[in-house]
């Protein structure tokens, strides 16, 4: 052939050649219009793997004449020209009979009548195996995404059965056993002897008893399809010629694969064709949302189960199978909506309150004009959104309920403190004692109600320990049955089990006797209340009764009763703080608010259902652990202490209580050294180099907080005793100081003798 030609370009490079026109084509140049050639051209390398056997060239008179489906069927005429060619030359080469033609021919035969891709394999195992004389073959499918070789097929021929693959390891690739080596290098490999060849590794079960290998590639258009191995268990038992056959072996595997493969793209092809009409059908028709197609007349041509139920439920006006209005609204403004993007919303209050959402769609197929109406049901998505919105009214509410708190805390700790040390005081009368009394009393009530709003608002802090539910509330529920008028009766459901949960008993016991104390005054004539625990598992794509419960384990505990319920205009307001329908003087409306937030501060979710008539179930979810011993707290110490004249440094930044604390110290016996922040406080003790015996701090203050304090002082002066006194943790790390135990601390307000006996067990003395 001409050096520049098709011919000799396709045979040195082993790449196809396409001409569209040969009178513009490079190769051609000068040629075809000296020889007046017209047409087009195509140029097939006849190759083995990497070798080129030969070159089949096709042309026509005509430009740009081939498709490409001719193309496809010209590849697939060329490959077989090569196998044809391939075999030949084998024969030829190999110097043999007839019989391992007549052996790839029954096998080209065999795999290509077969249409399973398993199928395909297994025979190719049977027959390589036999015809090699091995004793066990080996088809490994490579997996290109995960670059691994995966066991498909097993054959040993001893026994003439299939080996289950299922036990067998996934191998990956590169880099392992003499398979990985073939699937890298796209080459065959023969191992004459496995003990002495490095690229063997005994990794499978099946090579235990291989001595000698031979493994080739299955290749189509130099993909990587699987590796086909043959074992025997002496050495030496293969030879060149066996590895060429075998060869030859997979190109006939990977063609019949190939088909196969494609047959079943065809076949799957057709059957998704063929079912997508049942498919949509059966999507339209199970669908939540209510689907019904009207012509241009109005009248109903078709619609989905879920339209129908709906349907049913607006109660449609139809005259004469024309559809007339729906729920009070004409069709006409139903119709008139097509292109309003946001749906019509109606209310059904008999004979329950249900919410839709309607909106209607022009429909044209051709001439044919129609109109869509879409129906949902949104009453459960209406529930869940006014739920989000009272937690968002209620995290505002109790966010300026903690400010309040913390503002209130230090006035009253002030109060306290002035009133412990006046009580102290002998030059005073009688009568002011009293006076004293009184307001101690009223300070007690007002601590009291700020405890409220920190719970509610998530402020407080918790001494959480693991607590058994079950035995918890059934004393709960013996003391209600003394304090409860007789008409109410008490009752205790659940089950054999653990109700462990993590849990402060005394916030628990404040959650309890708020819900009874309002079912006893929902229930004035009498009823019952009962307390039910059970234990919930919640998976994913589980229904959930609250949105704000995630997967996993819970303890619920119910409180319900029998009284006059809920009206549905206060539901979504009963953990407001100081909301009550209760009358003056009967009700503070923060019982239900503390509720709320202790149980959000447990980490829990609280939901609330009620009927009028009926009664009303407050539902509690608390996350359940799995440990079942309780930790013990011991009793608080009593002790009151005398300062000795030892050093304290004061930091609070509120005036009143500055001077109140000064004052208690130094009744005492201390002496006290001010300072109005963090940042003044660690002057003072570099000034003195740490010289002091115990550090008093408030939480929160303006430049530098105690615990950021708290924290310098561990690291330059650990010796320094540390008391922390709070109106409130309002940030997370101060939180985790005084939960953790590691130091003592005091809520505001505290009285003498409680600051006293802190004092006295943090000294030791």
């Amino acid at each position: 052939p001409r050096p520049n030609g098709v011919t000799y370009r396709v045979a040195r490079t082993g790449e196809r050649v396409i001409v569209g026109d040969i009178r513009t084509h490079e190769l051609f140049i000068g040629v075809a219009e000296k020889n007046n050639w017209c047409g087009s051209m195509i140029g097939l390398p006849l190759k083995i793997g990497e070798r080129v056997l030969g070159v089949m060239s096709v042309s026509r008179d005509r430009p740009y004449s081939f498709t490409k489906d001719e193309l496809r069927i010209l590849q697939l005429l060329g490959d077989q020209a090569a196998f044809l060619i391939e075999n030949a030359n084998l024969f030829a080469q190999m110097g043999t009979t007839l019989q391992h033609l007549s052996l790839l021919y029954d096998i080209s035969r065999t795999l290509n009548s077969r249409l399973d891709v398993r199928e395909i394999l297994e025979q190719a195992a049977v027959t390589t195996c036999k015809a090699l004389g091995g004793t066990l073959a080996l088809v490994l499918e490579y997996h290109g995404a995960e670059k691994t070789l995966k066991p498909r097929v097993a054959y040993l021929a001893e026994e003439d059965k299939f080996i289950p693959t299922t036990s067998l390891d996934t191998l990956p690739v590169p880099g392992h056993g003499v398979a990985g080596w073939v699937a890298q290098q796209r080459a065959p490999a023969l191992i004459a002897n496995t003990n002495d060849d490095p690229r063997w590794i005994n990794e499978l079960p099946v090579d235990a008893e291989a001595t000698s290998v031979i493994c080739a590639p299955i290749l189509s258009n130099e993909k990587l399809i699987a590796t086909l191995s043959v074992y025997h268990s002496q050495a030496d038992a293969f030879s060149q010629d066996h590895l060429s056959l075998l060869q030859a072996i997979c190109q006939q595997v990977a063609l019949a694969y190939s088909n196969a493969q494609r047959y079943q793209e065809i076949n799957h092809l057709v059957d998704r064709l063929g079912a997508q009409q049942y498919r949509l059908e059966s999507l339209i028709k199970e669908l939540p949302v209510g689907l019904l197609l009207f012509d241009i007349e109005n009248h109903l041509l078709s619609s989905n189960d879920a339209g129908k139920i709906f349907w049913e439920q607006l109660n449609p006006q139809i005259k004469d199978g024309q559809l007339i209005a729906v729920a009070g609204h004409s069709v006409a403004e139903l119709r008139d909506r097509v292109n309003d993007p946001l749906p019509l919303e109606i209310t059904l209050d008999a004979p329950q309150r249900r919410r839709f959402e309607l909106q209607s769609r022009r429909i044209i197929i051709g001439n044919t004009q129609e109109w869509l109406l879409t129906i949902r049901d949104v009453t459960r998505e209406r529930e869940i959104q006014e739920r989000i919105q009272m937690q968002d009214r209620l995290a505002v509410v109790g966010q300026l309920a903690a400010g309040i708190a913390h503002d209130f805390n230090n006035i009253m700790a002030a109060i306290v403190i002035y009133a412990d040390l006046m009580q102290a005081d002998r030059d005073i009368s009688s009568t002011s004692k009293e006076h004293l009394t009184v307001i101690q009393r009223q300070v007690e009530r007002a601590s009291s109600l700020i405890r409220q709003i920190l719970d509610f608002s998530r402020r407080s802090v918790m001494e959480q320990i693991e607590l058994d539910l079950l035995p918890f509330v059934k004393e709960i529920e013996k003391l209600l049955q003394r304090i409860l008028p007789e008409t109410i009766q008490t009752e205790m459901v659940y089950d054999a089990n653990e109700y462990l949960v993590f849990a402060d008993p005394t916030r628990m016991q404040q959650v309890l006797m708020n819900l009874a104390l309002n079912s006893r005054d929902a229930m004035p004539t009498g009823g019952r209340l009962c307390f039910e625990l059970t234990t919930i598992s919640f998976h994913p794509g589980d229904t959930k009764p609250s949105p704000y419960l995630t997967e996993g384990d819970w303890v619920r505990l119910s409180v319900s009763d029998t009284g006059i319920g809920i009206p549905p205009e206060n539901l979504s307001r009963v953990f407001e703080p100081f909301f009550t329908t209760k009358g003056t003087g009967k009700g503070t409306g923060l019982g239900l608010a503390q509720v709320y937030g202790i149980i959000k501060q447990h980490g829990g979710v609280i939901d609330v259902h009620s009927q009028v008539g009926k009664g009303t179930t407050f539902h509690i979810y608390l996350p359940r652990q799995q440990s079942d011993l309780p930790l013990e707290v011991d009793p608080p110490n009593t002790h009151i202490c005398d300062g000795r004249g030892r050093l304290v440094l004061l930091a609070e930044d509120d005036a009143a209580i500055r001077l109140a604390v000064s004052a208690m110290l130094e009744g005492s016996n201390f002496q006290v050294l001010t300072a109005i922040n963090g940042v003044e406080a660690l002057q003072i003790l570099e000034d003195r180099n740490g010289a002091i015996d115990l550090l008093v701090t408030d939480l929160v203050m303006p430049q530098l907080n105690g615990d950021n304090l708290y924290h310098i002082i561990q690291d330059r002066w650990p010796g320094i005793k540390t008391l922390f006194i709070t109106g409130h943790p309002l940030e997370i790390s101060s939180d985790d100081l005084l939960t953790s135990g590691r130091v003592p601390w005091l809520q505001k307000p505290f009285s003498l003798n409680e600051f006293q006996r802190a004092i006295h067990e943090l000294l030791g003395d």
